[in-house]
């Protein structure tokens, strides 16, 4: 997962203070299971990318709907909610061990937010790198990411740092393990070596997870890992001291041979409550994420 579920929670709290200052299972693909007990698979590998030619299309979807929110702020306490949409398409080329071009294709943010009965216009916060092709390029053995032709903008360079924070940590040999497992195995994960988990967001927590069996998704013999998350965190300090918690439930179908996570889903709720400028506030609801990588 990326982290989607922290991406609006600055916005969501600047909606707060402006209404304040007015007033002062799994996709369709047909999968079977032919588990057995006897059944040991490797899941990960150090430092290990998909092998070179390997292209995926990535799509990822984050909602909450109706969450409520209580803000104290310029002397008045209000209620409201929040519902809160992203989506996005991505493809990215393995071309080597040393080199990664990714592309995002598509991307939708929509976000609607009221307040007090009032409804709050939210600004639109398109991708900076929509249609813009970045290449990742790895020597002496930091990963730096550049636009495929062109400079950078401010906040094409910001987006760009996510990647290549992703690429220099990679986290699924700390997720899975690098020593076999079988069906039944059951093992806990730190949440800050979550794939979503950003070290500035503070993530603390767990996830445990359960390899219930093999299956095959999309063509693929995938092992189907579930398991409950518990997590806490922080939102950016510029935008308010806010402190979040998520808690639910994680299903991960991840290809054995090509080591790729081909399907996460997570359902759960979040809680997120804290200062922001000029005032408090709480906001609590149910979220969903889900995503999936199709290899081309």
């Amino acid at each position: 997962m990326k982290s989607s579920c922290y991406y609006y929670l600055p916005a969501i709290a600047a909606a707060a203070v402006l209404v304040s200052c007015k007033d002062s299972k799994s996709g369709d693909s047909a999968s079977s299971s032919s588990s057995t007990a006897s059944d040991t698979v490797v899941l990960a590998k150090a430092d290990s990318l998909p092998k070179a030619g390997t292209k995926l299309t990535a799509s990822r979807k984050m909602a909450m709907k109706d969450a409520t929110m209580k803000v104290s702020a310029g002397g008045q306490n209000m209620d409201g909610t929040a519902s809160v949409t992203e989506t996005e398409t991505t493809t990215i080329e393995f071309a080597s061990a040393d080199k990664v071009k990714s592309t995002v294709t598509a991307g939708e943010k929509a976000q609607t937010t009221k307040m007090n009965g009032q409804d709050i216009p939210n600004e639109p916060q398109p991708n900076s790198l929509l249609n813009v092709p970045v290449v990742y390029t790895k020597k002496d053995g930091k990963w730096t990411g550049a636009l495929e032709s062109g400079t950078a903008t401010a906040a094409q360079t910001k987006d760009i740092a996510k990647l290549e924070k992703k690429l220099n940590k990679p986290k699924d040999a700390s997720v899975y393990g690098t020593s076999p497992h079988k069906v039944g195995d059951s093992w806990t994960v730190d949440a800050a070596d979550l794939a979503f988990a950003d070290d500035d967001n503070e993530t603390k927590g767990s996830l445990k997870l359960t390899f219930k069996g093999i299956e095959t998704y999309e063509g693929k013999k995938c092992a189907r890992l579930e398991g409950p998350l518990e997590l806490t965190g922080k939102t950016a300090a510029d935008k308010g001291s806010l402190d979040l918690s998520m808690k639910g439930d994680m299903v991960i179908l991840r290809a054995i041979d090509e080591m790729i996570d081909m399907k996460t889903d997570f359902k759960g709720k979040m809680e997120m409550k804290g200062n922001i400028p000029g005032g408090t506030m709480s906001m609590e609801g149910g979220i969903v994420v889900d995503e999936s990588n199709k290899i081309n």
